[in-house]
């Protein structure tokens, strides 16, 4: 089990789950898994495989009362994280995480960037640098600068600004304080207006929508997210660098639970 502060920590209090992967060596594909209590923010475990079988046996392992118990899932979407619910978690809701969700949406928004940088772009002086920051950041957070970078790309790819207005309708919709119902009913909205858009770089990310619209809208009702465990995830990270990273996962996992 894992440690709080010196103390065996409580597995029989957890209800609400948060789950994400990390790798312990750079470079490499041998994913962790950080478990976090979302309500108190603690790591509650750190399990050294995520296969779904590995993922399955080790929850089942913790006992029927503790997956009876857990009432929400908050995971990215890969399928071994998300199909628990219902496999061993039966009474919890998946919550599919709005941070990996976006993660999605600037990633399509960059790749439309890059096809324009080949094409319209090419022969303009603009900073493809700075304009691909400018495009994922928040708009209330662009500076003098970066405003004018979006205005002049904008004034030369009309369908970069379309994007760019969906990305941020859309995040809007999720920073909003509305009901499920009410969530459906933009984010339906939203997706008819992409969909009549039909960029290629969009419809990908409109496709990892559909496939996951129950998980995202269920964000609306708990209004939880990954972010806590995005945290930890960072500061796993600082330990394994203090560390200079740890070839025994038993240390590390051990280094973990006592710092976060």
């Amino acid at each position: 089990m894992g440690k709080k502060k010196g103390h065996t920590y409580k597995f029989d209090k957890v209800t609400k789950l948060g789950i994400d992967e990390f790798s312990l060596k750079k470079g490499h594909k041998n994913f962790l898994c950080v478990l976090v209590d979302l309500e108190d923010n603690t790591v509650i475990d750190v399990l050294e495989k995520r296969t779904k079988e590995y993922l399955i046996k080790y929850f089942k392992d913790l006992g029927d009362t503790f997956c009876n118990r857990i009432t929400v899932l908050s995971s990215d979407m890969w399928d071994g994280f998300a199909g628990l619910v219902g496999t061993v978690f039966p009474n919890a809701k998946l919550v599919i995480d709005r941070f990996h969700l976006f993660k999605n949406l600037n990633k399509a928004l960059d790749n439309f960037r890059k096809q324009l940088k080949r094409t319209l772009f090419k022969d303009t002086n603009l900073e493809q640098g700075k304009l691909r920051f400018a495009l994922l950041k928040p708009s209330e957070r662009l500076t003098i600068e970066e405003c004018q970078i979006l205005n002049a790309s904008f004034q030369i790819s009309m369908d970069l600004k379309i994007f760019y207005t969906l990305k941020e309708d859309l995040r809007t919709i999720f920073e909003q304080k509305i009901s499920r119902t009410e969530a459906l009913q933009k984010i339906t909205k939203w997706k008819d207006q992409a969909q009549i858009f039909n960029n290629k770089c969009l419809n990908i990310f409109v496709k990892t929508l559909t496939n996951w619209w129950d998980g995202a809208l269920n964000f609306f009702i708990e209004r939880i997210s990954n972010g806590v465990v995005e945290g930890k995830n960072n500061k796993i990270k600082m330990i394994k660098r203090r560390g200079f990273g740890f070839l025994n996962f038993f240390n590390f996992r051990a280094r973990i639970l006592n710092e976060c």
